[in-house]
């Protein structure tokens, strides 16, 4: 009898330290999951301050503004009420689309730099 006392005290024993392996494993399998989040939440800021880093360059760096062209050409249409159709015509004139039509689609004609079959500049 004292033998079968002696295996169920020891059975016991090896069942709490199973159970404490088992919770110590979970615990430990938690704080492997909280690192691996951390580690992403760590990536996750590092991208947001170098986003923020590359804004306050782009500011600094910023030195004049800037107007386009088309931006102009917008401006005297819509405030200055220039008529943008009346004057591609008369820089498309008839002798020029007569010149451009025999001569080909590249070239100077009449003072237009003509580039793949569009006047890309007026010469003085």
């Amino acid at each position: 009898m004292r033998g079968s006392h002696f295996e169920r005290a020891i059975m016991n024993e090896v069942k709490d330290l199973k159970k404490q392996i088992d919770d110590a494993q979970m615990k430990l399998n938690m704080k492997i999951k909280q690192i691996a989040d951390l580690r992403k939440e760590i990536t996750d800021l590092n991208a947001l301050i170098s986003a923020i880093r590359g804004k306050i360059n782009q500011i600094q760096s910023f030195e004049t503004l800037e107007v386009s062209d088309h931006a102009i050409i917008r401006w005297l249409e819509r405030f200055r009420g220039v008529d943008i159709e009346e004057i591609k015509n008369e820089i498309l004139d008839e002798t020029t689309v007569k010149l451009i039509s025999a001569l080909g689609v590249d070239g100077r004609y009449n003072k237009r730099v003509v580039k793949r079959g569009v006047i890309v500049t007026i010469l003085p």
